[in-house]
């Protein structure tokens, strides 16, 4: 089954525009939202959009509510049950196309180098 939009019960929040990260939503000239057919092939089923879409019109091939996402109850709230939750949500980070200052870069070389070596004891 290919990625598909419930235009019934999609309610047009646009969440899923905003949560992609290879920008497979769009809304077309009526302003409804529409999986553009150009950047489907870009779509890696990180399940983003439907993690998002409240009222699950989004599928995605692969993924389904039931088996990938988790829904936590109020009234559910035990260890496992967290865990549970904590395991379906997905994160997405947006890069800026800007150059990270030299001396921030130069600082997380330092760090990443520190921790190697007293991961490694390399003395």
């Amino acid at each position: 089954m290919p990625n598909t939009i419930n235009s019934e019960t999609c309610n047009q929040c646009s969440l899923c525009i905003a949560v992609c990260p290879y920008k497979i939503f769009e809304k077309d000239e009526s302003g409804q939202i529409v999986i553009n057919s150009d950047r489907i092939e870009f779509c890696v089923k990180c399940g983003h959009c439907m993690a998002i879409c409240k009222s699950k019109s989004i599928d995605v091939e692969g993924l389904s509510y039931e088996k990938n996402f988790y829904e936590l109850q109020a009234s559910d709230i035990t260890s496992d049950n967290f865990i549970n939750f904590l395991a379906n949500r997905r994160s997405i980070r947006n890069f800026k196309d800007k150059e990270v200052p030299r001396e921030i870069s130069i600082g997380f070389d330092s760090i990443l180098i520190d921790e190697f070596l007293l991961t490694y004891d390399v003395t």
